[in-house]
């Protein structure tokens, strides 16, 4: 192995349940590592967007849970948007139909776990993938992880699982269950009828086949006659006024002011060396 360092505590899964594991081993005085494969903590809720942080009460204004979870949960409005229920703010019980929840900001509530970590003296090794748990006389004794710097040995005394979907128990043989994730209270509230139900019905979008978008893009960009204008004849890419203004070496004859009726006598202005191209011109080029 290029690099090899012992723990006391090993966590595989730096989400939020990753993290409080974490806390509370190093909180508790141990040498503690925690091993993420992204680049953030948080796992679904931050990663994830899934930015509901669910209640810590049973529905009935009687708070259930408590400690680590409560701080995360502070922890998560910390940097960015978030209301806890005014109730919740002064007591454990609060007798209202609000419930101990909030709503947050996945970035902030990232930069909250980072700040926790580190102050709680974690070693964070972001960015590293788990690849195989190594077993020492029946147990788990550690992790092989890959990093930018090549393979690498992280050995612990304990090795925490939290990965999600015990991806370091079934590696080491552990009997896990298999099967979809259909009976996850989001897969149910993410069914085709829900959907379906919430939009909002509307009337038919207007065609918007290429030809329909070609015509009316070319309306668009023909540009409208003034008053008592008469509208610029279509021009085709050959013909010869088409050629003439696209040319750099063509410059176009200036009218004399004479001939202008009611126009006042000034002298002629020289005409620019590069020409810019008409916009009749410009226009004809485009297929009709």
């Amino acid at each position: 192995m290029e690099l090899e360092r012992r723990y006391d505590v090993l966590v595989a899964g730096g989400g939020v349940a990753g993290v409080a594991a974490a806390l509370e081993a190093a909180r508790g005085g141990m040498r503690t590592a925690l091993v993420e494969k992204t680049i953030q903590l948080g796992g679904l809720a931050t990663s994830g967007l899934i930015d509901v942080y669910l209640p810590l009460c049973d529905g009935n204004g009687t708070q259930v849970t408590f400690g680590i979870a409560e701080e995360l949960l502070h922890a998560s409005i910390r940097y960015g948007p978030g209301t806890i229920p005014p109730a919740w703010r002064r007591e454990r019980d609060a007798r209202e139909p609000a419930r101990y929840r909030v709503k947050f900001s996945p970035a902030a509530f990232a930069l909250a776990l980072d700040e926790l970590v580190v102050e709680a003296g974690v070693e964070l090794w972001l960015d590293t993938l788990i690849c195989l748990p190594v077993a020492d006389g029946g147990r788990v004794a550690g992790l092989e992880v890959e990093t930018k710097s090549g393979r690498g040995l992280l050995r612990a005394r304990c090795v925490v699982d939290a990965t999600g979907d015990a991806d370091v128990s079934h590696r080491c043989g552990a009997p896990c269950a298999l099967g979809s994730n259909w009976l996850t209270i989001w897969a149910i509230q993410a069914r085709l009828e829900r959907a379906q139900q919430a939009a909002p019905t509307a009337p038919a979008p207007p065609s918007t086949t290429a030809s329909a978008w070609a015509a009316t893009t070319r309306a668009a960009e023909r540009p409208t006659p003034g008053p008592g204008t008469a509208p610029t004849p279509r021009t085709s890419p050959s013909s010869p006024s088409a050629a003439a203004s696209c040319s750099p070496t063509t410059t176009r004859p200036s009218t004399p002011t004479a001939a202008r009726p009611n126009a006042t006598t000034s002298s002629p202005s020289p005409s620019p060396r590069w020409p810019s191209i008409a916009p009749r011109a410009a226009s004809a080029a485009r297929p009709p």
